[in-house]
């Protein structure tokens, strides 16, 4: 019985802290210009998604698509399209409408002892002018 309290409470630890997807925003550039926009105008991006799969396919925690520092269960959302989407909607509501500059990284790997549990993560970097 015992056992299987610590294996639950472990569980519950990992959804919480396991599947997360956030955006952040800047403007500062230490007083530096971007090509031909002023810096005032210019707004840097990072949103990051990131997930637990079973398996390497079978998504368990995944952060939220729709809304940054939420959890979604079972729902594959660790995808580049989504992160490319949070990263330029929030662009958008700073009020940029042009991209100078974007670039992602994806990564996945096994995690040990548990090979049959991998981690997986999008990240998408925008520069954005208005």
């Amino acid at each position: 019985m015992k056992r299987i309290m610590i294996m639950m409470l472990g569980a519950i630890a990992l959804a919480l802290v396991t599947g997360c997807s956030y955006v952040s925003a800047t403007n500062r550039v230490n007083g530096m210009t971007y090509q031909d926009a002023p810096r005032s105008e210019v707004f840097h991006v990072n949103s990051q998604i990131y997930g637990v799969y079973l398996f390497g396919a079978l998504p368990i925690f995944s952060g939220s698509a729709n809304s940054a520092d939420k959890t979604s269960m079972f729902s594959d959302t660790v995808r580049l399209d989504y992160t490319t989407l949070m990263a330029t909607s929030a662009a958008r509501a700073l009020g940029a409408n042009k991209l100078k500059d974007i670039n992602s990284r994806i990564v996945s790997h096994m995690i040990f002892p548990f090979f049959f549990i991998s981690y997986k993560s999008v990240e998408v970097n925008v520069t954005a002018v208005k």
